[in-house]
């Protein structure tokens, strides 16, 4: 591998799936990171020209502290004012990197910025930025239908959404820290025309007994040798993966044979949600 002295710093949500994507794959081939997580509803902006630190982050992740001279455009986040009343200002803000309350953003020397951002976002951008500048092996996604079919049934919004958009807030992760990171989740979500939770607790079960089902069918789906497809993990793993982790949430989920060692090949910088599942 390339330029194996490079570290990155990765401005993340811990529950977030798309950013899993990328500390998935940074994980996977021993690529250098700093990772910092940020709170989900802080991102109201301030339209000043300022030198302005992001404060320290103690948690079990890192502990350091970046300084930076940026110009923030002003609406462009979470903001009261447009979210009802939701979002606040937090010492951690997203909109700091590029202007936009949106991660995950990577950030480091060599690293490719739009004008006046300090860092690069998208997850499937910085996941290409990764493997071209590091000489990486990663087979790019098939389009298998038999993957697709499977990653749509687990994304099905009536199952998904009520499994976990309330379960992920119980997670003892940063993205949490502060009591308007999950009114501001709610809201967002409930604003969408989500469903956050089932209406009972019979139906909570019904769904994970029909999850757990569903998910024997992944085992027939692994090709390879702890992955999707004979000729190694690759893409079609880094996007499928952050999905079954966000499933560890959840009590009572059972995983198959197999695939919790699939699982476990990644994800040294995330919270085990297994240990703190409801």
């Amino acid at each position: 591998m390339k330029d194996m002295d490079v570290e990155y710093t990765f401005h993340c949500y811990d529950h977030c799936p798309f950013g899993n994507r990328v500390a998935f794959l940074m994980d996977k081939h021993g690529i250098l990171y700093k990772k910092v997580v940020y709170g989900y509803g802080s991102g109201e902006p301030r339209s000043t020209c300022c030198f302005s630190p992001l404060s320290s982050r103690v948690n079990k992740f890192s502990f350091f502290v970046l300084h930076f001279q940026q110009f923030v455009p002003p609406r462009q986040g979470a903001l009261p004012e447009d979210c009802e009343g939701e979002g606040y200002d937090g010492k951690l803000n997203p909109r700091t990197l590029t202007g936009k309350k949106q991660l995950p953003v990577l950030q480091g020397d060599g690293v490719p910025t739009a004008p006046g951002a300090i860092g690069m976002p998208e997850s499937l951008e910085i996941c290409s930025f990764l493997i071209g500048r590091h000489g990486l092996s990663v087979p790019c996604a098939t389009g298998r239908a038999d993957v697709d079919a499977f990653v749509r049934s687990l994304l099905d919004k009536n199952v998904m959404n009520p499994l976990t958009l309330t379960r992920l807030t119980k997670m003892p992760v940063p993205d949490w820290d502060d009591p308007r990171d999950v009114s501001y989740h709610l809201w967002k979500h409930a604003k969408k025309g989500d469903i956050c939770a089932f209406e009972s607790p019979r139906e909570d079960a019904r769904a994970i007994v029909a999850l757990n089902e569903k998910l024997q069918e992944l085992p027939a789906l692994m090709l390879g040798d702890g992955c999707l497809n004979p000729w190694g993990w690759g893409m079609d793993d880094v996007i499928l993966l952050p999905w079954l982790r966000r499933l560890t949430c959840i009590k009572g989920i059972e995983f198959p044979k197999g695939v919790e060692t699939y699982m476990s090949a990644v994800g040294a910088q995330v919270v085990n949600y297994a240990q703190h599942a409801v």
